[in-house]
This record gives structure tokens, C-alpha cells and sequence, in this order.
């Protein structure tokens, strides 16, 4: 299931962007269709994870935050937690915005207190 995200990355070393975008899209596009045929929630919830994945190694970031607002609401059970603090870690690291990374880091502390990343989280806060 992995081998769209590989041909990605392998397109974005070769800095051929045209074949990064087509690579991105075809991924997506594999990975809904397969969704679309899972009988489980924990297929679906992969194949999802792995379609907001193509487009964060793309460096499709808002495609790719908006991939993890989507996982986030269809699979709330499955770990939100950590999507939130990749949308963080994009906000700051790829986007500059301090203060959105902020407000997901605030998200955790605040609906997951008693995760493991929510102490995470509040590191990583002070240290911004």
C-alpha cells in the first residue's frame, strides 16, 4: 500500500514537480478507490491516512492539513491526537504560522488531556 508514497518522493528527489503533482493525484485517487471498497472502518481509516500522507509528501500542505481535518472527523476514535500535532508540526515547519500550530497544539491539550501527546504538546508549546 505504500509504493504511491515511495514513487512520490522518489518524483519530489528528482525535483520533476509535474510528475510529483500527477503522482500525488493518482495516489489519492488509488487510495479513495480502494476505500471505497473496504468493508472495515480500520481499512478505511488507513487508506484515508495514507491518501492525506500523498499529499504532505508532495508538498500539497493544505491538501494535506485539510486530508488530516477529514481523518480527524470521520475516524475521531483513531488516534486525532496525532493528526492534530502533524497539522502543528506542518503549520510551523512548512506554512510559518505560529499561531495556527499554536491553536492545534492548544486542540490536544485541551480535548485529549489524557493522551501521551498532550504532554507533547505542552512542551512543545512553551518551547514556541
Amino acid at each position: 500500500l505504500d509504493l504511491p508514497v515511495y514513487i512520490i518522493r522518489h518524483y519530489r528527489r528528482t525535483g520533476d514537480e509535474l510528475a510529483v503533482k500527477r503522482s500525488v493525484d493518482e495516489a489519492v485517487s488509488y487510495y479513495y478507490g480502494l476505500k471505497s471498497k473496504t468493508q472495515t472502518e480500520k481499512g478505511g481509516y488507513i487508506l484515508e491516512s495514507l491518501a492525506a500522507r500523498s499529499y504532505l509528501e508532495g508538498g500539497q500542505w493544505q491538501d494535506g492539513i485539510d486530508g488530516l481535518e477529514k481523518l480527524i472527523r470521520d475516524y475521531p476514535k483513531n488516534n486525532p491526537e496525532e493528526a492534530l500535532l502533524i497539522k502543528a508540526t506542518i503549520y510551523l515547519t512548512r506554512l510559518h504560522d505560529k499561531l495556527k500550530a499554536k491553536e492545534e497544539l492548544q486542540k490536544i491539550i485541551k480535548e485529549y488531556p489524557q493522551s501521551k501527546l498532550a504532554k507533547s504538546a505542552e512542551v512543545f508549546l512553551k518551547k514556541l
